[in-house]
């Protein structure tokens, strides 16, 4: 199994699905609380979107520089994991009228994203 034929397909059905989880999740937000609440959930879920989009965009260059599966699953595991502390930095929204529950809610959006896209 190839990571330029596999990941980038799974990136593009990511994005989608983070889409309309967070258009739908936006919206909820806002009917039900406030649009501090619903732009916090949207930037927690544009978060995720670039993230992939990002991801996505290294992979194609790795393949294009004939990495190995190795080298490319390394590099991977280790920006995901930088992405914790990006994300732990992005919490920091106290200082905006952004909703940090909102934000974390939509932080939190990957998880049902994930299970959606794996079906």
């Amino acid at each position: 199994m190839k990571y330029d034929t596999v990941f980038p397909a799974f990136a593009d059905r990511m994005v989608s699905r983070l889409a309309a989880i967070g258009a739908v999740g936006a919206a909820a937000a806002f009917l039900k609380w406030e649009w501090t609440v619903a732009a916090g959930f949207a930037a927690g879920v544009v978060f995720h979107i670039l993230f992939f989009l990002y991801m996505k965009q290294r992979y194609i260059h790795w393949e294009k520089e004939k990495r190995d599966a190795a080298y490319i699953g390394q590099m991977g595991a280790a920006l995901a994991g930088f992405r914790l502390f990006v994300e732990a930095g992005l919490a920091v929204v106290l200082w905006t009228p952004l909703s940090i529950l909102g934000f974390l809610a939509g932080l939190l959006s990957l998880f049902p994203a994930t299970i959606w896209a794996r079906q």
